[in-house]
């Protein structure tokens, strides 16, 4: 299973793909989800936490549930990021029904996923959320990367609204669950890492 269109890989350069297989050997020590660092656009879609869409007349605000991510997306477009970011610049535009978003400015430490499918700092994304329905949102994302990959690829997958009456963001501040992998060599007496 996979969100890749037409469930192909990701087009990697040879050098990338390299990086790649290197990063998934090694994804314990270098997954930036694992250190808690903020996921990235388009990763932090598709994590297994909850986020909110908050529309303003002038622009939308999205808060991830994962470690306390958040994103402006403007409507106006607010020109080029001054500086890169783990969550990018987003400008935002309607095409008809459809929220096309623009996303620059992403810093290169983040990855698409758990398997070490890394970016470089080219990376744009362009994502598309189209109302599929009150509770459903259809959401596709084209990503471009020319230092690493050979063409273009589109990753899509539908987004359902949470039902539940208390439904909300929680804290979730993953830290705690990680400490002994960051900081445990810091120990005055390290735990074994067998």
């Amino acid at each position: 299973m996979g969100v890749i269109e037409g469930g192909g890989r990701i087009p990697y350069n040879e050098q990338a793909r390299r990086v790649k297989e290197d990063n998934a050997a090694n994804w314990i020590t270098r997954d930036p989800e694992v250190k808690c660092y903020m996921p990235g656009v388009p990763r932090a879609t598709y994590l297994p936490h909850p986020f909110q869409i908050i529309q303003s007349e002038n622009d939308f605000f999205i808060a991830y549930q994962f470690a306390g991510a958040v994103r402006d997306i403007y409507l106006e477009d607010p020109g080029p990021a001054q500086l890169d970011s783990w969550m990018g610049w987003s400008a935002g535009r309607w095409e008809g029904d459809t929220l096309v978003v623009e996303v620059t400015g992403l810093h290169d430490g983040t990855w698409l996923d758990r398997a070490g499918s890394h970016h470089s700092y080219q990376m744009k994304v362009t994502e598309r959320y189209t109302l599929m329905g009150p509770n459903h949102i259809d959401y596709e994302a084209t990503i471009e990367d020319p230092l690493v990959l050979t063409e273009p690829f589109t990753i899509k997958m539908p987004i359902y609204r949470r039902m539940e009456p208390d439904a909300r963001i929680m804290d979730f501040r993953c830290v705690e669950f990680v400490e002994e992998l960051m900081y445990g060599e810091y120990r005055r007496y390290p735990l074994p890492r067998d």
